[in-house]
């Protein structure tokens, strides 16, 4: 919950607490959870290797058996990887969760597949194929009330549909975007979409607008890194059990 509304410092502090405690002093899922949790600071925080880490040591402890956690793992580690420029591997752990996910009807896990592998499409130029995608995710996740999920396929649909060059679509769908992650609060996710909308309107020429949003994508990472601060990030290593 801190995380989700963008309270990086009480989360990351809670986190903390659970992977310095003694394994008789916690359950193994909280410490997983944990590992989940710190995983996806660092990857707001655009630390893809360090994220990765965590949502590795996650894997290595969770039960298979849990096809939910499972799922939502391997849809972690593929963000991360993609953050990394890892497009192919992550592409195979997509395609793994996909049958957990379906076989626990995880209805959410599936908007964020297909919203990510909309996204590795959209990365490799396969614009077409990355709009039936995310299409497809913004059904499932209007359908489920995911609004997260869905304000982050909007802004990648936003991307694609600039690139297509259908740049008054990319600027409505991207506002809807913004609409929704301000409502949630979730500022990292707001400072991508001013950074999109920015492109937008350049590509349409506009530069006062585009100039706009680029100042609020600037103001919110210097919150955010003003939050957390970048050298605290980098030294924040936890021992691993």
């Amino acid at each position: 919950m801190q995380y989700t509304l963008g309270a990086y410092h009480l989360a990351r502090d809670s986190w903390n607490r659970c992977l310095t405690l003694p394994d008789e002093a916690i359950a193994l899922e909280s410490r997983v959870q944990a590992h989940i949790g710190l995983g996806q600071l660092y990857y707001a925080h655009e630390h893809y290797q360090t994220a990765l880490t965590h949502h590795r040591k996650a894997q290595e402890l969770a039960s298979h058996e849990d096809h939910h956690l499972h799922a939502s793992i391997l849809i972690n580690i593929a963000a991360d990887l993609i953050g990394c420029a890892q497009l192919d591997e992550a592409y195979r752990n997509l395609k793994s969760a996909l049958p957990l996910v379906k076989a626990d009807q995880s209805y959410r896990n599936e908007g964020e597949i297909y919203m990510n592998i909309g996204l590795i499409q959209f990365l490799r130029g396969d614009l077409d194929r990355a709009t039936i995608s995310l299409m497809v995710a913004l059904k499932i996740n209007r359908l489920h009330h995911h609004q997260w999920s869905e304000a982050n396929t909007m802004l990648v649909l936003g991307r694609c549909q600039t690139a297509k060059g259908d740049v008054d679509l990319a600027i409505e769908t991207l506002h809807s975007a913004l609409y929704t992650a301000s409502h949630l609060g979730i500022r990292h996710q707001q400072a991508s979409i001013h950074a999109a909308l920015a492109q937008s309107y350049t590509v349409k020429h506009d530069p006062e607008s585009a100039q706009r949003h680029q100042d609020q994508h600037q103001h919110l990472r210097l919150q955010l890194r003003n939050e957390i601060h970048q050298a605290e990030l980098e030294t924040m290593e936890l021992p691993f059990a």
